[in-house]
């Protein structure tokens, strides 16, 4: 898709093949948390439509998993329009945040569906990082109330505050509530939030404090144990679930799950990776019918959304190709376009 939102052929630089690499600066200005919405929303469409084929997510627990939950994963996917494919490699370091650097560290490769070169290598961090919140602000546009104004951030990390620009962008906002296992960290956070959103906002001591009467919640933290259950859940909320990725780590328990309605991102992974579903699944609390489906088929009008006011819907993201992959050839477009970007060859 060009900056512009046509579709059209690559751009050559003559027979310049050399690598082009996009860092993480570089990305961070080329595209607004709208445009980021946007982007996210034309693969979940696309997902669902059959123009993107890809796999689940690949991932090989390091020598450390078991106690510091550290991994290399994998993704990778193929579009047909913007034609393209692509891999993204990262490592997963949970306890970086405790260091103050990144979690997510690794790139996005970029290949040429005409033939077959690499030519681009973005910044993985950066593009996980906006697009994992961009999809959550899709989901919560198409499921939440329009009157959604109090929002819930489970969470004080980078996730926690790129939902908050994120699902600002899709609701009237009017007041945020933050909750994270440290107590000053989660003022620091909130005070932060206030000064750039200019909105109410409070840190929480508990998590029922912080989701009590909350339109939207959002989990965003690294917990392997639930943290939000549901006897915290109320009438008409809606529920953003990002923080967990595999199958033996949970934001929610099971009685939450039982109460929502869910839809989920890309329904393969969520059958191998989602941990909430699997374990709720495995207690016999839920059959396999209680997802919903994918929330790209509900935004192309083959699937519901929410039924009324008083119903319960979760979106559990746990990523995919398709969003790197649509994102990462935007931002190659631009990135040509404006002459950013640096040149290497292979």
């Amino acid at each position: 898709m060009l900056a512009g939102g046509g579709v059209g052929r690559w751009p050559k630089e003559g027979s310049d093949d050399r690598l082009l690499i996009v860092d993480s600066a570089t990305i961070s200005g080329l595209l607004s948390v709208s445009e980021w919405i946007d982007v996210v929303e034309q693969s979940l469409r696309g997902v669902a439509d059959g123009t993107v084929v890809q796999d689940v997510r690949q991932i090989l627990p390091l020598p450390d998993y078991r106690d510091r939950g550290r991994v290399l994963s994998m993704m990778f996917g193929a579009v047909r329009e913007p034609a393209c494919f692509g891999a993204k490699v990262i490592s997963v370091f949970p306890d970086n945040f405790d260091r103050g650097i990144d979690s997510h560290r690794g790139a996005v490769l970029l290949f040429d569906a005409e033939d077959g070169a690499l030519r681009a290598l973005l910044h993985g961090g950066e593009i996980t990082a906006a697009r994992t919140a961009a999809a959550s602000a899709v989901a919560t546009r198409a499921l939440s109330r329009a009157d959604s104004r109090v929002l819930a951030v489970l969470g004080y990390g980078e996730q926690a505050s790129r939902h908050i620009d994120a699902i600002a962008a899709v609701r009237p906002i009017e007041e945020v509530r933050c909750w994270g296992r440290d107590n000053i960290k989660a003022a620091a956070f909130a005070e932060r939030i206030a000064a750039r959103h200019q909105v109410r906002t409070f840190a929480s001591t508990t998590v029922a404090e912080a989701v009590g009467g909350a339109d939207i919640v959002c989990t965003t933290t690294g917990a392997k144990m639930p943290i939000l259950f549901g006897h915290m859940i109320e009438p008409g909320m809606h529920l953003n679930v990002i923080g967990s990725s595999t199958a033996d780590y949970r934001e929610i328990d099971t009685a939450a799950v039982v109460c929502s309605s869910i839809w989920v991102d890309y329904r393969a992974m969520t059958e191998v990776s989602a941990g909430e579903y699997l374990q709720a699944l495995a207690e016999g609390a839920i059959g396999s019918d209680h997802l919903i489906g994918e929330i790209g088929t509900t935004l192309n009008g083959a699937l519901r959304g929410r039924t009324d006011a008083e119903e319960v819907t979760m979106f559990k993201s746990l990523g995919m190709p398709a969003e790197d992959l649509y994102a990462a050839e935007r931002l190659y477009r631009m990135a040509i376009e404006k002459g950013l970007g640096t040149r290497v060859p292979l």
